[in-house]
């Protein structure tokens, strides 16, 4: 399965979201974040949709998240954001089959 647009955090009213790709199957599987480059300044996580995709088609559940860019939000913001989104998939394990380990 591929969900698209999971809020997992909002930070300043930023509704930052992810999109995350299963396998076939009850789990629990691993799972991979993808985060996108382009130095905290652009990119989207919908760059990694393909990536993610595949990883789920070889039993992983991987997801990819948005991050609060600069220079709006300046560096150490998008660590924390992506910090968040590891909080939210080890939160959120058992919904979308994952082990948290």
């Amino acid at each position: 399965t591929f969900e698209t647009g999971i809020e997992y955090v909002n930070p300043d009213s930023q509704h930052l979201q992810m999109n995350i790709a299963r396998p076939a199957g009850k789990g629990p599987f691993p799972a991979v974040l993808c985060v996108h480059g382009g130095g905290f300044r652009a990119g989207t996580r919908a760059s990694y949709d393909p990536l993610v995709k595949r990883l789920a088609a070889r039993g992983y559940v991987a997801a990819t998240a948005s991050y609060r860019l600069a220079p709006k939000y300046p560096f150490p913001a998008a660590v924390h954001d992506v910090k968040a989104a590891v909080r939210f998939l080890r939160g959120n394990a058992a919904r979308y089959g994952i082990n948290p380990d």
